[in-house]
């Protein structure tokens, strides 16, 4: 079978690389270079850097397989950044690893390899494919199932993640196994166009705005708070106080009690066929939530859920992701307003 591996450079794609290669597949490598040179960082685990694309070159050129670099620089920031940066500036949070997903790797990247001649599409994700439907990963801890529910299902039937049934640890021991230059190579958390969180970079090419100075105290722009922070709000010697309000309109935040939500509705959702019009389902409102009993009505493209125990941190434009058990039913965007307890 001819697959096409997305590369990055990091342990998790080049020990997918690997283990397809050992199993006799014909494999070649697609990088996407997708940040402007002014915001590639070389910092540890950066999937961007000239580095980490000379890495996959390199295992690639070992392995005699093709290794295809694309510069999809323009439409990453169209489908992912730009988004992103408005979003904050408009008061909600954004998930720029779904947008990419969808938008950039699983359809973009996804095309030019199957374009290429591939049967099929492998990534090093923690996620798992059972009989065409999308599973949690077997590792909790890394499982990546939260980020992937906007795939589309022609493009799920034809993508492999071989790292699905392995916890990271198997995956470092296999990466020494097969003698790989980034076996240690740490893990990056950071959104690619944020290093530690500071979406600087992408406010000042695509949403200015974001960063005029307000009132919380004061603020350093609403694109730099989300629903429910508490810290770095500049308002040190009062009792625990969260964001529960953002008003990009007059640039303001709004501080009190942390807010607690039982009913939300979510937008742009996304269902299995055979999802039926009302059910229970295990709801993640984050990607590091373990999820809480809910029951769910969907509407035209919508859903209206209602959790079993009220919840902290529920934040608008983030997604809310359905699981029976750990099979993925679906999501949305979470919408405002919410209604607070």
């Amino acid at each position: 079978m001819r697959i096409g591996v997305a590369l990055s450079g990091g342990v998790d794609s080049s020990v997918a690389f690997k283990i397809l290669h050992s199993q006799g597949h014909d494999v070649f490598g697609v990088t996407m270079r997708h940040l402007p040179k002014e915001m590639v960082s070389e910092r540890v685990g950066s999937c961007c850097a000239p580095s980490a694309i000379s890495a996959a070159g390199r295992l690639a050129a070992a392995m005699e397989a093709p290794h295809y670099v694309f510069n999809l620089e323009e439409e990453f920031a169209a489908n992912v950044m730009a988004p992103s940066a408005k979003s904050y500036a408009s008061g909600v949070t954004p998930n720029p690893c779904v947008w990419c997903n969808e938008r950039v790797k699983f359809d973009l990247l996804y095309r030019r390899a199957i374009a290429l001649g591939a049967d099929m599409f492998a990534t090093g994700h923690y996620a798992r494919i059972i009989d065409g439907d999308l599973y949690r990963g077997v590792d909790a801890i890394r499982d990546q199932s939260y980020f992937l529910y906007r795939i589309a299902p022609d493009v799920l039937a034809k993508t492999i993640f071989p790292l699905g049934g392995m916890p990271k640890t198997e995956v470092r021991e296999r990466a020494r196994e097969f003698g790989l230059e980034m076996s240690d190579k740490e893990d990056s958390m950071d959104i690619c166009f944020a290093p530690k969180g500071d979406f600087t970079a992408a406010f000042e090419r695509h949403a200015p705005e974001a960063m005029t100075a307000g009132e919380v105290g004061r603020h350093d722009g609403v694109g730099r708070v989300t629903l429910g922070q508490r810290r770095g709000l500049g308002i040190a010697g009062v009792s625990r106080k969260y964001v529960t309000r953002i008003d990009p309109a007059d640039n303001r935040v709004f501080i009190g009690e942390r807010p607690l939500v039982q009913k939300i509705m979510a937008a742009d959702a996304i269902l299995a066929k055979d999802v039926p019009d009302s059910f229970d389902a295990l709801a993640r409102i984050r990607s590091q939530h373990k999820g809480i009993s809910a029951r769910i009505t969907r509407g035209d493209h919508e859903l209206a859920i209602e959790f079993d125990e009220p919840q902290s941190g529920v934040t608008p434009g983030q997604s809310v992701v359905l699981y029976d058990g750990d099979r993925v039913l679906g999501g949305g965007i979470i919408q405002f307003p919410i209604p607070i307890i």
